[in-house]
């Protein structure tokens, strides 16, 4: 299970992060991923990851890696998580209109990897009366009337990409549904003796990205406390999570 989650590093931390979660079958925290660089003003509320967590995990389905919305337009961020041949991607995002669908394909034929694209589904209803911010979460999208009081917020358009850039499954809008699709990846092999953009297809002798992914902490302790603000260097500090923003 991969889940997008606000996190806290401890309990006395003043930062949050937006963050994907991978959770094995066995239910154990694989690792994090910490969005780099937060878009807008989102800056006004998420601090930035560092490159220590540029996961890409094996687990039973193949590998499997991720990136956080506009993450997919920074160009060097897709070339490393490309380089760490992935099978299957988790591609997060608000909602889905055409141009988040646009990147998510692009990245599936540029990686050769299949793509699980997820946009929420949101309406009014889903909104505490009572939260403080009520009338400015209702206020905006507004994409369509549902008939009655409730009004949609985030459309979805979820679905399933393959390494060709075509749909396997979806997009699904204007409902929650579970997205299903049968993937084979020996297909993501066979697409990249076409395009490996990080082999045979990229020119290593003119192009070379360097890649710092140790943790970036405030301070370096050199007997090994404070481990919890290091941004990724002991993923067995567990987290604490609260509600998910994408």
């Amino acid at each position: 299970m991969v889940m997008g989650a606000n996190e806290k590093l401890s309990e006395d931390s003043g930062s949050l992060y937006n963050s994907l979660f991978y959770i094995s079958e066995e239910g154990k925290l694989l690792g994090v991923h910490r969005k780099l660089m937060p878009t807008y003003t989102e800056r006004n509320v998420w601090a930035y990851g560092d490159g220590s967590t540029l996961h890409v995990f094996d687990v039973p389905l193949g590998r499997v890696g991720g990136l956080i919305c506009w993450e997919h337009w920074m160009p060097l961020t897709r070339f490393a998580v490309h380089d760490k041949a992935e099978h299957v991607h988790i591609a997060t995002w608000p909602e889905m209109p055409e141009s988040h669908h646009l990147a998510s394909r692009h990245y599936a034929f540029e990686g050769k990897c299949y793509v699980i694209c997820v946009g929420s589904y949101m309406t009014t209803d889903d909104i505490l009366k009572d939260f403080e911010l009520y009338e400015a979460a209702t206020g905006f999208g507004n994409y369509g009337d549902l008939g009655g009081e409730a009004s949609e917020i985030l459309p979805g358009g979820s679905g399933i990409i393959g390494p060709d850039g075509k749909w396997v499954s979806g997009p699904v809008y204007g409902k929650e549904e579970i997205v299903y699709g049968e993937i084979d990846l020996r297909a993501t092999i066979e697409a990249k003796l076409l395009l490996d953009s990080t082999g045979h297809y990229n020119r290593s002798d003119v192009f070379n990205l360097t890649i710092d992914d140790r943790p970036k902490p405030a301070a370096n302790w050199m007997s090994g406390g404070a481990k919890w603000r290091t941004g990724g260097a002991d993923e067995s500090a567990a987290p604490s999570v609260a509600d998910s923003p994408e």
